[in-house]
């Protein structure tokens, strides 16, 4: 019977921490644009396609090799394959080195060089260097801050670059950089944004329709930009979907059993929230060995389920609207490819 009651109390414990773990939102002014985000490189470039950096046939079979060094995580092959390089006409070369340099992959940390790099290969008209650089200099804490930054965004953007279109989305939003909030100008790049397939930008525009503060309500608008933020592999989407399913929305019922399926599809693509739930799940299941698994997986990545639950005890958590409002500027960019098939 005493294990019969632990069972219902912990059942509900972690139900209740389901809630709560995703309103956890950091401080607007700790925001970090590259926070837990490698530099959007051919983000929009499917894997199992061969791109086309190059007019001259040579020179595009180099950077191809390149890049598929860089897109497999041999990083020490990609810099000496880019450093070998002499300028190409869309300037891609100095663009991967500033991201190499940048992320510290393959060669020492050097934000200095790969700010270099990436105003190399910006100003010859790179989109993604600009969107990358312009991140860069606006929202780094270790590069001296330039305002030229929103600049560069602007000029990403211009040429249909997702990442840069979004990035100023949340400026625009939060009234960051002391520009004033423009909601209007905020929506608008969020669209442009999505409308290139940039998951967080449909995620955005999703919580901005539940929240039906800004725009009219219209949760089912907001479901189908939600459904195509999942088909991009977005983590986020599936722990919305988690939410959605576990408590209901509109014509939606809650469907335990499909809120369980999203969450594992979260925890699976690598969120190391999902992750942990998961492994709470898994202990409520007694299945030790796989909440070990996923408990291991998410304090990996610094989340630590035992502090969790003190918060919860302590009445610590704070109590927002889930992944709506001012928390969803924040989420996490996602490490899995964008069209990955």
């Amino acid at each position: 019977m005493k294990n019969l009651i632990w069972i219902i109390i912990t059942v509900g414990l972690i139900l209740i921490i389901s809630l709560l773990i995703f309103k956890l939102q950091p401080p607007i002014g700790e925001y970090d644009i590259f926070q837990d985000k490698e530099l959007a490189v051919g983000e929009n470039i499917p894997s199992d396609v061969v791109p086309v950096f190059s007019s001259n046939a040579d020179l595009n079979s180099r950077i191809n090799q390149g890049y598929e060094f860089y897109r497999k995580k041999n990083y020490r092959e990609a810099l000496r394959v880019f450093e070998a390089l002499e300028k190409d006409e869309k300037n891609w070369s100095p663009l991967f080195l500033g991201s190499l340099y940048y992320q510290g992959e393959g060669v020492k940390q050097d934000k200095e060089k790969a700010v270099s790099f990436l105003t190399t290969s910006a100003n010859g008209g790179n989109k993604y260097a600009q969107s990358a650089l312009g991140a860069l200099l606006l929202f780094d804490k270790d590069c001296k801050f330039d305002e030229n930054g929103l600049y560069y965004l602007l000029s990403a953007a211009a040429e249909k670059e997702s990442q840069a279109a979004y990035n100023l989305g949340q400026i625009y939003w939060q009234g960051l950089l002391d520009i004033p909030r423009d909601y209007v100008k905020a929506i608008y790049w969020l669209n442009q944004a999505a409308d290139l397939n940039n998951s967080d930008a449909l995620l955005t525009l999703a919580c901005i329709y539940m929240d039906g503060k800004i725009i009219p309500r219209d949760d089912q608008q907001a479901f189908k930009l939600i459904i195509r933020a999942s088909k991009l592999c977005n983590p986020n989407a599936f722990l919305i979907l988690y939410q959605i399913h576990l408590e209901g929305m509109g014509k939606i019922k809650p469907n335990p059993g499909k809120a369980y399926e999203y969450l594992t599809i979260a925890a699976e693509l690598g969120d190391p929230e999902a992750q942990t739930l998961r492994g709470l799940f898994d202990i409520v299941r007694n299945d030790r060995e796989s909440a070990a698994k996923w408990l291991k997986k998410a304090e990996a990545q610094g989340y630590k389920h035992e502090a969790y639950i003190e918060k919860f005890l302590a009445g610590k958590l704070p109590k927002q609207s889930h992944r709506c409002g001012e928390v969803v500027w924040d989420l996490r960019q996602t490490r899995i490819e964008l069209l990955k098939k």
